[in-house]
């Protein structure tokens, strides 16, 4: 594309008009020439070139070269033609989705533990308090089962001597 063709472009040049003209006779990468190609192709929406990209993305990518850094095609690429990325970004947001539920589900899980550790020191504490009372029990009953042995071995020894005393008297 020649000098004077590159200049009667305007910005409301389609980019489908453009990229065809890019393709028959080439691109001139006199600095005037590619400047007003920037001109044109920086006034259109992201929508559309994405689309210039998607009809015809080797002759589209062969004008950016000229136009912009290597970073920037790059990104453009990335963000918004590589179905790679788009497919990867889907599943980025799908781990970052799973990521936040696994936070979730460990905090409410570090809650339970905690609720459980809390709920596990007040059993052990009943549980010692039980023990404590079933051994004052178990001791009182040893004491009352030795008293009443006591009162047994009185009660055999004082019928003996009752039976003596009646003895002697008879």
């Amino acid at each position: 594309m020649d000098k004077k063709m590159v200049m009667e472009l305007s910005n409301s040049t389609s980019m489908k008009d453009l990229l065809a003209l890019v393709r028959i006779h080439g691109i001139n990468t006199e600095l005037e020439c590619t400047n007003k190609l920037a001109d044109i192709i920086g006034c259109k929406t992201v929508d559309e070139l994405k689309e210039a990209a998607e009809s015809d993305k080797p002759t589209f990518f062969f004008v950016l070269r000229y136009i912009w850094n290597m970073q920037d095609i790059l990104n453009f690429y990335n963000n918004n033609c590589n179905s790679t990325m788009e497919a990867l970004q889907g599943e980025v947001e799908d781990l970052f989705t799973l990521n936040n539920t696994l936070k979730a589900a460990n905090n409410t899980l570090q809650n339970t533990v905690t609720y459980l550790r809390a709920d596990n020191e007040d059993l052990k504490k009943k549980l010692a308090e039980y023990t404590q009372k079933v051994t004052e029990n178990y001791i009182n009953l040893i004491a009352s089962d030795n008293k009443i042995k006591a009162m047994e071995d009185e009660l055999v020894r004082l019928k003996a001597k009752l039976f003596d005393l009646m003895e002697n008297e008879r």
